[in-house]
């Protein structure tokens, strides 16, 4: 009898040590799966910061070209109306 209980004891010890055998390899396969995962969603962040950066730096140069074009043109314009001033004023004297 006593031994028989033994028996059933170390039965059951052995399934509980094969079920957390089990239970720790999923836990490993869990964290693997999660750190591949975090890696992979890092990754894409930081792709999509780096084209962030780049549209930022390309925008950033369109806004420069596009204030010299309007300071060009605002200059254009002032001598176009500096010489149609000095024009009128010399048909005037004329």
């Amino acid at each position: 009898m006593q031994q028989k209980k033994e028996t059933e004891l170390m039965d059951h010890i052995q399934k509980l040590k094969d079920q957390i055998k089990v239970e720790e390899l999923c836990s490993q396969k869990i964290k693997d799966f999660i750190a591949k995962k975090r890696k992979t969603i890092e990754d894409n962040a930081d792709e999509r910061e780096g084209l962030r950066e780049q549209k930022l730096k390309d925008l950033g140069i369109a806004k420069e070209e596009i204030q010299n074009k309007q300071e060009e043109a605002s200059n254009e314009i002032a001598n176009m109306q500096k010489l149609m001033t000095q024009q009128n004023e010399e048909r005037k004297q004329n």
